[in-house]
Formats: structure tokens, C-alpha cells, sequence
């Protein structure tokens, strides 16, 4: 035997060996609460308001204020103690939505709401810049902040009920924005941006229904989309629609784009979580049913360098994590029971500075509860398609 080989062959076995392994559990430290009053969180986002290297909590609630609480995580070793400051950083009136973005490039993120009932949104950056309150042609129901338009500037865009429009207020980089522009995209409010087709620029993804379904309106350049395309038509009675939409972006381990999307049927009261993927010829499958909410997202949880999916079912009391895998076969890799409370509101982000994400789940008890990420580093390499 040719000795000079050797170590060629060990290679590709240990490559085999450890594409073959199953992928590492993800583990998380007891919750820690912060009880927040009677009000209801609807909605909840992460962002460095403040400029002091730790990410903020804002929150939307069912009576339509908002608040962002002041991250104070303290500990340098793992599990890091969560510490937030309740009392809230500032508290103007809001609506359901709330999302975090530099929208002036300066490092600290801004804070941009909607408005119950108003045609406007509030913007109200983090550092010395000061607010502003942009109109907008309908009630807006959700944002998402994307550069669509590839100047290098991040853009609003707005999902409304009960209508096939979007809007896009184009971002000029100092954290105002231009007026709005009507998008043709399908449906709403349900929206996610993304880039579905793979050709770089971002495309707007809409959910609907009466029956539910997604449309993609697939990005042209300039600000301009093509009529939109249904790349979903799901299961369910005339009452089902489109709730919400969580994206996985393409990377070097993820060859496509691939939406989490829950489905709720007004006829049935039972909700279904399906996953689409852009490269699979198959179509929406579904992953969980509920009769209580189901909140999704992506996230890399156990560290192994690929995209996770996060469920939080409000009906099971259960936190699940199904591990990204080359196959898509999305194994359990984490079950962590909640308590016996309506889930209303999750969001996956670090909050205790060791740069794992972290999840944060809101309830109808008006509680915030942070489940700190405890996952070891891991050796596993994740198998690049």
C-alpha cells in the first residue's frame, strides 16, 4: 500500500464520519421571568438601542403600546444570568409591530413602530437624531426592514390587512425615508423578503388567504417587482389564511432560500406549520398542528454552522428545536416545556452577549421569559451542499 496516500483516506473518513453523525443537541438554562403587568405582548424585537454592545428587548402589547427594556446582562461565564431592567427605556404609543434596524448607519439600531388605527409609523433612532413619523397609505399591520434596493441603505417595507399591497419606503441612510410605493405582492399582512429565486436581489414574500397561500413578487431592480407568483397553495377551508411567514436565507451551507410558514383555519380553529423550500419540487410540507398559536423562526442553536428551526407551539407548552441537516430531515434536538400559559410572542436573538442566540417567549400572563442558550461549542461540521 502506497503510504503517501494514508492520510488522504483518513480524510475523507473522518469527512464521511462526520457528515454521517447525527447533529448536536441544543440546550438552554432555566428560564429566567421578567413579569411585565397585565399587558399582553404581541411582539418582540431585539436591537442595540442604546449603543452599549448588548442587545435590547422592544415590546409591542394587545393594547396597542409599546416599551423597550434595557438589557443589563451581567456574568462573563456560561450560562450568563440575564438581567433586564423593566422599567422601560422609553414608551411612546404604538401598535403590533415593532421591529429593530440601523437605519443611519451610525451603529446603534433604531426603533420603528406601527401605529394603531393611523396611517403613519414612528421612527425613533437610537442615537442623537431625532424622531420622525412617516405616513403611510393604509394602517400598517407589519414591517420588515430589507435593502431592497441594494444602495446600501435598509428600507421599510409594510404589510397591510386585507389587501394584495405592500409598501416600501425607501431608506436614504440617515434614518428618514422616502415616500411610500405601492407594491403589487399578493396578500398581506403576513410578509417575509428574501431573496426566493436566487439571481441577488431580494424578492417580497406575501401570505393570504381564502384558501391560504404564499406569492412571491420577485424583485426587478430599481424598486419595480413583477407581478406576484404563488409558489404555495395550501391546505384548508376557505377560513385558513396566512398568519405568519419566518425566513432561512441561502449561505454556504443552505443551497436555497426556504420559508416557516403557519397557517391558521378560522373553520377548524387548528393551525398547521408548513416548510417550503425554494429548491424542492415537492412543495409545502407541514412539520406541526396546533389548536394554540405557533411561533417559528430560524436560528443556528447548537452551533454546528447550520440553520435550525425554532417552534414554539403554545398549545404543547413546548419549546422545539429540529436541527438543519443536509437531507432536510430536520431531526428533534431539543424539547423544553413552558409553562402552562398562552404563548403570544417569540423571538430568537442573543441577549446574553456570548454571541449564541437566545429565545424569548412572551405570554399572555404579560411575562417575558428569556431561555439563555447552553450549548457547547461542537466539532461537528456542517456538510456543505
Amino acid at each position: 500500500m502506497n503510504r503517501k496516500f494514508l492520510p488522504f483516506a483518513l480524510i475523507a473518513l473522518l469527512d464521511l464520519q462526520l457528515r454521517a453523525a447525527p447533529p448536536p443537541s441544543a440546550t438552554f438554562a432555566p428560564p429566567v421571568n421578567f413579569p411585565l403587568g397585565s399587558r399582553v405582548p404581541v411582539s418582540l424585537a431585539l436591537g442595540d438601542f442604546e449603543g452599549d454592545g448588548m442587545r435590547d428587548i422592544a415590546v409591542a402589547f394587545s393594547n396597542g403600546t409599546q416599551t423597550i427594556l434595557r438589557n443589563r446582562t451581567i456574568g462573563v461565564a456560561a450560562p450568563r444570568t440575564s438581567s433586564i431592567d423593566v422599567s422601560p427605556l422609553i414608551s411612546p404609543a404604538g401598535g403590533a409591530d415593532v421591529v429593530f434596524g440601523d437605519l443611519n448607519k451610525d451603529g446603534v439600531d433604531d426603533w420603528i413602530t406601527t401605529f394603531s388605527g393611523a396611517n403613519r409609523l414612528a421612527i425613533t433612532p437610537g442615537g442623537p437624531v431625532a424622531s420622525s413619523s412617516p405616513t403611510v397609505p393604509r394602517p400598517p399591520r407589519e414591517i420588515r426592514l430589507a435593502d431592497v434596493d441594494g444602495d446600501g441603505n435598509l428600507d421599510i417595507i409594510i404589510g397591510y390587512d386585507q389587501t394584495s399591497l405592500s409598501s416600501i419606503l425607501r431608506g436614504r441612510g440617515d434614518a428618514t425615508v422616502a415616500n411610500a410605493i405601492d407594491v403589487i405582492v399578493g396578500g398581506g399582512p403576513a410578509l417575509a423578503v428574501v431573496d426566493w429565486n436566487g439571481d441577488g436581489g431580494l424578492d417580497i414574500v406575501a401570505g393570504s388567504g381564502g384558501p391560504a397561500r404564499v406569492s412571491v413578487a420577485f424583485n426587478t431592480g430599481a424598486l419595480t417587482f413583477a407581478a406576484p407568483q404563488v409558489v404555495a397553495s395550501l391546505p384548508g377551508t376557505s377560513g385558513a389564511f396566512v398568519e405568519g411567514i419566518a425566513v432561512r436565507s441561502r449561505s454556504s451551507t443552505e443551497s436555497a432560500a426556504a420559508l416557516a410558514i403557519s397557517v391558521r383555519d378560522n373553520a377548524t380553529g387548528q393551525r398547521t406549520l408548513y416548510l417550503l423550500q425554494a429548491d424542492d419540487p415537492s412543495g409545502a410540507v407541514p412539520i406541526a398542528t396546533s389548536n394554540g398559536s405557533i411561533h417559528a423562526t430560524f436560528a443556528d442553536l447548537n452551533r454546528d454552522g447550520r440553520t435550525d428551526l425554532v417552534i414554539v407551539d403554545s398549545e404543547a407548552r413546548k419549546l422545539v428545536v429540529r436541527a438543519g441537516t443536509a437531507d432536510g430531515s430536520l431531526p428533534v434536538i431539543a424539547q423544553v416545556d413552558l409553562p402552562p400559559v398562552d404563548v403570544t410572542a417569540a423571538v430568537v436573538g442573543d441577549v446574553s452577549g456570548d454571541g449564541v442566540p437566545d429565545v424569548l417567549i412572551g405570554s399572555a400572563d404579560g411575562t417575558i421569559s428569556v431561555y439563555v442558550n447552553t450549548t457547547a461549542p461542537t466539532r461537528h461540521r456542517a456538510a456543505r451542499h
